[in-house]
């Protein structure tokens, strides 16, 4: 049996406060997403570990599915998904620079994409099942953090003075 290491670069816990999902570096140093089932304490390997580095696991609002981001080069590039059960994971959207913010009442997920050479940054949002992004806020510069959504989706309201 292969023991879950102690160092992770991340690592979250599912919505029912049953699984842990994290991404250890082997000695060798390639990085692979485990889950951990808590009640049992039972470890399984979700993706192997592979020379490229994953970043930024978290779970969906389903809590069976783990988001995660392989980097390409100096920033994360992808988003894929896998199943807390196993099964091949797959790519659901590419070329992006941050990691994801979910909306569960809309089962999407925001995220940010720089385009440098026009010296702008888009905020957008996709779907779990696949491509349809949509672009909600487009501004020149560099300027976002990492995106995320209120719990309830209503907008924040600052109080009045």
């Amino acid at each position: 049996m292969e023991r879950l290491l102690s160092l992770f670069w991340s690592a979250s816990m599912s919505p029912d406060g049953k699984y842990v999902a994290t991404i250890p570096r082997d000695p060798k140093g390639a990085d692979g997403l485990w889950m951990r089932h808590l009640p049992t304490n039972s470890n399984a390997k979700i993706v192997p570990a592979s020379d490229v580095v994953l970043l930024d696991v978290t779970f969906a609002p389903d809590g069976i599915t783990c988001i995660f981001a392989p980097v390409s080069s100096a920033s994360i590039s992808q988003i894929c998904v896998a199943r807390r059960l196993g099964g091949p994971d797959a790519q659901i959207i590419h070329d992006i620079d941050s990691p994801p913010g979910f909306n569960a009442a809309k089962g999407r997920f925001g995220f940010i994409r720089d385009i440098p050479a026009l010296d702008r940054q888009v905020l957008a949002t996709a779907g779990l099942d696949g491509p349809d992004e949509k672009v909600v806020l487009s501004t020149k510069g560099l300027s976002f953090g990492n995106p995320a959504w209120s719990p309830d989706d209503k907008p924040l309201r600052l109080p009045k003075k």
